[in-house]
């Protein structure tokens, strides 16, 4: 069947017929008598032509009709046939089943895809062992087939290129790119959000005009929204307008008075907005406090091994002169640790003594570090050996807010800055760019770069051979524990720690013991008073006191010095002095002492002594801390 016969009608008619019929045999029904092919002819020609050409064109149209009988009734009879060939007839084979013939009618829909998908993660996140390169593919797939939905639901040109594709579902997945999972899920994140909101404005999910996109954002910003909502926003209309194939004239992305509007947006929020927050480095006795964590066997497994995660360096690197590193390694043997997967921190059990085969996301991650950094207690150098006081916290209460996730990155950075470290060096510090140059002879300098900035780091902390000033980081701190309904400066004082281990005065200076010299002579007590202080049954000459607050360990005397044991919180008989006994010295047995060897100055005796008792009770108030 053709329009042959039909062309003496001319051919205005002629396409008139191909536009609105299609094919011959379509038209074939569209009239079945005389009436009929006059109003066919009227609806093209309308007045024009006159009765003659109306009537010559009811006999074309007629006499076309007649001779298209046969050949009509032919293809009548072959499509009945055909139709039973979707039948079984008893004895016969049929060519297709049902099933594959519905699987390649669901197979071009991307719901039916996004079902199985979700399924397939779903059943993944409760197998034990998971990758996180299978995580990322789930999820990956999930949130490109609910995009490849709203692209189906708006009807843009893409849709119908794909539709013809052999695979359909396989190519919604395609189309996105490299793009990862998180990126995929900001978009459809906050393409939703504009959706849910156009539908219920005017029932469509799709803009036409600038109008709704902008009196969206200008509703965000009024309800008050984040200084990235606009951003985000026009990223996901500019994804999805390009993926979609929306010609480039259309693209109401590309318009400049959206443009215009983004920008001015955007500067208004961030005129608005808080400026945003570095995170703010750890202190050095965090730090050393970190090492003794790892070492600590009171605490749970999983929470040394955060600890050890939090501050991994250098094979050689340390600051307590204790093998933490080492340790921590030793945690990586447990059973439960050892499985395949391609990230380091599993998640803990639910006694944290132990691990389970599930991968652990940034988030969560940052939050097991804020446990561990929760429970460091204030380093002290004791016996030879640095401790923690767990009786003083470094970051008590609230005052875990002052870090966040990114904070351990930081102290590096800072510490080689002050040491005067070149910038080309500290380069190395930062994010390696293995996907970009990626050569080994890259990741073997990078590595020794940062291995030998980790040890002069360490080197010069422990050694003294440069000073780290964190005066500024600690003035912070202090602050933000005051407003956060703490002791600032005891906070700060917690901090401040010196780590040279071959002071003579141990990790304090005298002069920072908080009690200093007095200046005046003290009136002299007898020694049989003093001497009903010593315990009975001690035969010690000397005694220690240790600050609850600081962890000072503070030498006094026996018969010299007012301060009772029994009212100190920790003390113990010292028979033996020497260097790594003490902290600092009591003033007044200081004092005392001197009067006793005659070492005094002559000029002592000269000064007031109505301060005598304050001093007396301020040094008992500080050996009682």
């Amino acid at each position: 069947m053709d329009w042959t016969e039909l062309n003496a009608l001319g051919p205005r008619f002629t396409e008139h017929l191909v536009k609105h019929y299609k094919e011959p045999r379509i038209f074939f029904h569209a009239f079945e008598n005389e009436e009929d092919a006059y109003s066919l002819v009227r609806e093209v020609f309308g007045s024009e032509g006159g009765a003659d050409l109306a009537a010559e064109g009811v006999r074309r149209l007629m006499s076309w009709r007649d001779s298209m009988q046969s050949h009509s009734k032919r293809e009548q009879t072959r499509r009945c046939n055909l139709s039973f060939e979707f039948i079984r007839h008893p004895g016969e084979q049929f060519g297709r089943s049902l099933q594959e013939e519905f699987e390649d009618i669901v197979r071009e829909n991307p719901a039916y895809i996004l079902d199985i998908a979700k399924r397939r993660w779903k059943r993944k996140r409760e197998t034990s062992g998971t990758q996180r390169a299978d995580v990322e593919r789930e999820q990956r797939n999930v949130y490109a087939l609910q995009l490849a939905e709203i692209l189906k639901e708006a009807c843009l040109p893409i849709v119908f290129q794909v539709e013809m594709l052999q695979d359909p579902g396989k190519a919604w997945i395609r189309i996105f790119g490299s793009r990862r999972s998180k990126t995929l899920w900001n978009r459809l994140r906050s393409w939703n959000k504009f959706r849910d909101w156009l539908l219920a404005l005017s029932g469509t999910v799709w803009p036409k005009t600038l109008t709704p996109l902008i009196a969206y954002v200008e509703e965000k910003i009024q309800d008050g929204c984040s200084f990235s909502c606009v951003s985000e926003f026009h990223a996901s209309f500019t994804i999805l307008e390009q993926l979609g194939k929306v010609p480039e004239d259309k693209r109401l992305s590309n318009d400049p008075v959206w443009l215009g509007h983004v920008a001015s947006w955007k500067l208004e929020l961030e005129l608005e907005s808080r400026p945003p927050r570095s995170a703010k480095p750890y202190a050095t006795a965090m730090l050393l406090s970190l090492e003794i964590f790892v070492l600590d066997l009171e605490q749970e497994l999983y929470f040394r091994f955060i600890a050890w995660v939090a501050v991994f360096v250098r094979r050689d690197v340390t600051l307590s002169g204790y093998d933490w590193l080492g340790t921590g390694l030793e945690l990586t043997s447990h059973e439960s640790f050892q499985y395949k997967r391609d990230y380091l921190v599993p998640a803990p059990n639910a006694a944290f003594d132990g691990f389970v085969p599930k991968i652990v996301e940034p988030p969560s991650l940052s939050n097991s570090i804020r446990i561990v950094l929760g429970r460091l207690g204030t380093p002290r150098f004791q016996d030879g050996h640095w401790r923690a006081n767990m009786s003083m916290l470094l970051a008590p209460g609230d005052v875990l807010l002052f870090w966040t996730g990114h904070s351990p990155r930081h102290f590096l950075n800072q510490a080689a800055l002050a040491l005067n470290i070149s910038k080309e060096r500290r380069d190395f510090l930062g994010r390696w760019s293995i996907g970009k140059s990626g050569s080994n002879a890259y990741i073997h300098t990078a590595r020794q770069v940062v291995e030998e900035v980790q040890h002069q780091v360490a080197s010069s902390l422990v050694n003294g051979t440069a000073c780290i000033d964190e005066s500024e980081l600690l003035d912070e701190l202090s602050k933000f524990s005051d407003e956060h309904n703490t002791v600032g400066h005891r906070i700060r004082r917690r901090h401040a720690q010196q780590l040279h281990r071959d002071l003579q005065q141990g990790p304090f200076d005298e002069g920072e013991s908080g009690a200093e010299e007095p200046d005046v002579d003290l009136p002299v007590a007898s020694e049989d008073h003093f001497q009903a202080l010593q315990p009975q049954g001690s035969q010690a000459k000397y005694f220690v006191t240790v600050s609850r607050r600081t962890g000072v360990r503070r030498l006094h005397a026996y018969f010299k010095c007012p301060v009772r044991t029994q009212r100190c919180l920790e003390t113990y008989d010292v028979e033996r002095v020497d260097e790594e006994t003490f902290d600092a010295m009591c003033a007044i047995c200081k004092r005392r002492l001197k009067v006793d060897q005659g070492g005094a100055d002559s000029d002592s005796s000269s000064t007031s002594g109505d301060s005598s008792s304050t001093e007396v009770g301020e040094e008992a108030d500080n050996a009682n801390d």
